[in-house]
C-alpha cells in the first residue's frame, strides 16, 4: 500500500458533505463556492489531485483552485473552525483508519473568459490559456507644415499657397493601440523564438485582426508562477506586448514601415528603407509570422531547471 496520502484513489470511498456549499456571487469577482468532501486519509492527495483545476459541477467558468485538507480522527478533538463542519458530517469510518475532510474552493477563472468577437484569439499550446488586454491611445505625427498641401494649391505648385513653418498644419493624430496578452500555465516559454526572431519585427500576415505590418512585437516578460497540480506545480506566466500602428487613408492601410513625405508621386505615404549589415536595402522593420508565438518551446524541462 502506498503511503503519505498517495494510495490509489477509489472515488466510491469519497462523499460530499450534506448541505455542502458556501456560494458567493459578486460583480467584478464572479462566482465562488466551497464544497466539502470526506474520505480515507491515505487517499487525500490522490483525491485532491483529481479535483485540482476541475470545473465546478454547476457554475460555468468556475474552477477548483484552492484545497485544504484536514485530518479527522475520532480520537482527535476537531479544531474550532471545523467544528461546525465535522459535527454535521455523518459518521464515517474505514475500519480503524483515520479519514480526511477536504475543502475544495472554486472561483471564476477569468483567463478562460470569452474574447471580444472583433478580435480573433491566437492558437495556444494545450493546457495553457491567454488573458486579453487592449489599451488605445494616439500619437501626433510630425510632418513639416510647409510640405503639407494647401486647399488653394492642391497640386503643390511652387508658386502656389503654402503653409508657414510655424503653423499647425503638420500635426496629424494617428491611432496607436497596445495589446497585452498574458500567457498562463506555460511549461516552457519560447524565449529564444521571441528574442531572436520576433522581437522588433512586424506581422507578416493578419494577426489579432490587424493588417500586415501594423503590429510591432515590442517586448515580453516572463515570471515564475504556479498552477494547481500537486505533483508538478511550477510553471511560467508570460506577457507579450504588441504595439499597433494602423493608419487608414482612403482604401489603403499603412503601418510601421511607412511615413508621410515627398516622393516620385508627390506627397504621400512611402516605405522607409535602410541598409542591413550586408549593404542590402530593406524595410525599416522586418516581417515575421506571429501565428505560432504561443507555442511552447520543445526544450526539455530538465535542461532548463538544473
Amino acid at each position: 500500500m502506498a503511503l503519505n496520502g498517495w494510495t490509489t484513489l477509489n472515488e466510491a470511498d469519497w462523499h460530499m458533505a450534506p448541505n455542502s456549499g458556501r456560494t458567493q456571487h459578486g460583480v467584478g469577482n464572479g462566482n465562488s463556492d466551497e464544497l466539502i468532501y470526506y474520505g480515507p486519509w491515505l487517499q487525500r492527495f490522490s483525491f485532491a489531485q483529481e479535483k485540482s483545476g476541475h470545473a465546478h459541477p454547476s457554475l460555468p467558468g468556475c474552477y477548483c483552485g484552492d484545497i485544504t485538507i484536514y485530518p479527522r480522527d475520532p480520537s482527535l478533538a476537531p479544531t474550532s473552525q471545523l467544528a461546525d463542519i465535522i459535527e454535521n458530517l455523518p459518521d464515517y469510518t474505514k475500519g480503524s483508519d483515520p479519514w480526511a475532510v477536504v475543502v475544495c474552493r472554486y472561483s471564476t477563472d477569468f483567463s478562460s473568459a470569452t474574447w471580444p468577437c472583433d478580435v480573433t484569439k491566437p492558437s495556444v499550446s494545450s493546457g495553457t490559456n491567454l488573458r486579453f488586454e487592449h489599451h488605445s491611445s494616439g500619437q501626433f505625427l510630425y510632418m513639416r507644415p510647409e510640405d503639407m498641401l494647401h486647399e488653394n494649391n492642391e497640386d503643390g505648385s511652387v508658386t502656389g499657397a503654402k503653409w508657414s513653418a510655424d503653423s499647425q498644419a503638420g500635426r496629424k493624430l494617428i491611432g496607436i493601440g497596445e495589446f497585452r496578452l498574458t500567457w498562463l500555465y506555460v511549461q516552457e516559454p519560447p524565449i529564444d523564438t521571441w528574442r531572436d526572431t520576433l522581437k522588433g519585427r512586424v506581422n507578416s500576415d493578419v494577426f489579432l485582426d490587424c493588417p500586415a505590418e501594423t503590429l510591432l512585437f515590442e517586448d515580453f516578460d516572463v515570471r515564475p508562477s504556479t498552477r494547481f497540480d500537486l505533483l508538478d506545480p511550477f510553471c511560467w506566466e508570460c506577457t507579450v506586448t504588441l504595439r499597433e500602428r494602423r493608419i487608414v487613408v482612403g482604401d489603403s492601410t499603412y503601418g510601421w514601415n511607412h511615413e508621410y513625405g515627398w516622393g516620385d508621386d508627390g506627397f504621400g505615404w512611402y516605405r522607409v528603407k535602410m541598409k542591413d549589415d550586408e549593404g542590402d536595402v530593406v524595410d525599416r522593420y522586418e516581417t515575421a509570422a506571429f501565428a505560432d508565438m504561443f507555442t511552447e518551446s520543445t526544450c526539455s524541462s530538465s535542461s532548463s531547471g538544473s
